[in-house]
């Protein structure tokens, strides 16, 4: 037996669940050395990841570069300068790690070997799959035959276990030694990439510590402590100048009330019938004038300043939301009136004017009970608008169900017509086949009208004229018929008969064919001119 036989025979016993033997100190190695090789293809992962990020951080600082150089390039002076060390910088450091990629890439090519021996164990594994199937066959085999009395069988079977169980053994030993290699030296293959990758980026962190190490300086200038004390000094002066000029304002103005409040006691009092004369001293509209020249005056000077600036803006912003607010509210009023226009309209209850602008606008003079009975009016109205509405949702909704009943018994006499019809068409083919089925085969016909009368017969779904072919069938039917009157009309007397009776041709004996109806019988007929050629009663 061969031993793809034998393996394929096996697998089938252990499927059906017979036993299999195990090695467990090669299945306590495999494990061990699978889960390693877990970790290993995660450290070349993580390798080519830091050589990614290596390349990405030499592409950000490039281009933190271009920024610096286009934000800085119409400066003059110490600026520029800084900004040109800045971007000399960014540059060197990109340059660092652009010099860092390919070596951290490289660096999985350290952990090669180990794969390589993994992929040699997997394919002693294989082999010891095969093998171990073929040792379980005659193992068991030899099991069944302890009772037989079939020597020979038996012997032959005992050797071929013997090879089996040399090959599985042997195959068991090569895989534990080279397991229990790839274990041993996993140490060591993982120190020589740990080694260079810290070198690596120890050298790349102390090279951009001494270029950051250059530029920390410049922080000092760029930063923005000195730009904003500068700034607030001013924005401080000009409040408290307004703030000053405001009081002054405030202080003159109430001086000034004064003064007109000791002068209004002073003036004399009028009698009666007097025409009062106005005072220039204490004219309020000059003193409104006078007043509101100098507050015009003083508030040139601080028209710039933020905090009125602000409190116009805020007045303006409250007067805006207030008048769109009021439009609003008009609006929906608007609206409401509009919207109970439209349904009495609707309902045709007419009303005079008068109530209308009532409903809308209340009557401030109308007492609460004089208002009662209108409110009660108005909700019997509405109450009634409701009631004609319902009534007209149910009318709609019954008429939408009539509309769809007779939908329904349209649908269903369309459907009847339909059939009707095919039933007649049908009974119309079946007349036709049985009529072509009587009429006797014309052998030198060329097929001409029985051609015409199936392409007639068949209905075209697509044509939309009359369907005459019925008609038509008949007509031809006829002349058919016709035809063939004729010619038996024509040779009634025997043809075959000679006029001395002598002898029968040959035909008589032989089968019976049809007449041709398009044979040239012009000789006969000068033969016999005076033979009746019409002797057939039934025409």
């Amino acid at each position: 037996m061969s031993s793809a036989v034998t393996r394929a025979g096996q697998k089938w016993k252990e499927f059906w669940g017979q036993q299999i033997t195990k090695n467990t100190q090669l299945e306590d190695k495999k494990s061990e050395a699978y889960e390693l090789n877990n970790y290993f293809q995660m450290a070349e992962r993580t390798l080519v990841t830091i050589s990614q990020c290596h390349q990405q951080l030499q592409i950000q600082y490039n281009q933190f570069a271009m920024i610096v150089t286009k934000i800085f390039e119409h400066e003059i002076g110490s600026n520029k300068l800084i900004a040109t060390n800045l971007v000399k910088m960014f540059q060197k450091i990109s340059e660092l790690h652009g010099e860092k990629v390919t070596p951290v890439y490289q660096l999985k090519l350290e952990l090669k070997p180990w794969f390589d021996t993994m992929e040699q164990i997997k394919i002693l594994l294989e082999r010891y799959q095969e093998d171990r199937l073929i040792y379980d066959h005659y193992k068991l085999k030899i099991k069944e035959l302890q009772n037989s009395k079939d020597s020979d069988k038996i012997n032959r079977n005992e050797r071929k276990l013997e090879k089996a169980t040399t090959a599985y053994q042997n195959i068991c030993i090569d895989m534990i030694g080279k397991m229990d290699n790839i274990i041993s030296n996993k140490i060591r293959m993982m120190n020589v990439v740990l080694s260079s990758i810290i070198s690596i980026e120890h050298d790349v962190s102390l090279q951009e510590g001494k270029r950051f190490q250059e530029c920390l300086d410049f922080d000092k200038e760029f930063s923005n402590g000195n730009t904003i004390k500068s700034v607030q000094p001013e924005n401080q002066e000009q409040e408290n100048n307004f703030i000053n000029k405001t009081r002054k304002l405030l202080n003159l103005q109430s001086a000034q009330e004064v003064q007109q409040n000791e002068k209004s006691h002073q003036v004399k009092q009028q009698q009666f019938g007097e025409t009062p004369t106005p005072n220039p001293d204490t004219d309020p509209f000059e003193e409104f004038n006078r007043v509101s020249a100098q507050f015009a005056g003083e508030f040139k000077e601080d028209s710039e300043s933020p905090a009125l600036c602000k409190d116009q803006k805020n007045f303006k912003l409250n007067q805006q939301q207030k008048l769109s607010q009021i439009q609003q509210q008009q609006e929906q009023v608007y609206q409401t009136i509009k919207n109970q226009r439209k349904q009495l309209e609707q309902s045709d209850i007419k009303q005079p004017n008068q109530n209308d602008i009532n409903q809308g606008f209340s009557n401030p003079f109308v007492t609460s009970q004089q208002q009662l009975p209108q409110q009660q009016q108005q909700q019997q109205q509405q109450q009634q608008q409701q009631q004609q509405q319902q009534q007209q949702q149910q009318q709609q909704q019954q008429q939408q169900q009539q509309q769809q009943q007779q939908q329904q018994q349209q649908q269903q006499q369309q459907q009847q017509f339909q059939q009707q019809q095919y039933q007649q068409q049908d009974f119309r083919v079946s007349q036709s086949m049985v009529i072509q089925s009587n009429v006797p085969w014309n052998p030198f016909d060329e097929g001409q009208n029985n051609q015409q009368s199936f392409r007639k017969s068949v209905k075209n779904p697509f044509d939309d004229e009359v369907d005459d072919t019925y008609v038509q069938q008949q007509q031809n039917q006829n002349q058919q018929l016709q035809i063939h009157s004729q010619i038996l009309s024509s040779r009634s007397n025997n043809p075959f008969a000679n006029e001395n009776n002598q002898q029968a041709p040959s035909r008589m004996f032989q089968t019976y064919q049809p007449s041709n109806p398009f044979a040239d019988y012009s000789n006969e007929h000068q033969k016999q001119p005076n033979q009746n050629t019409s002797k057939n009663p039934f025409i």
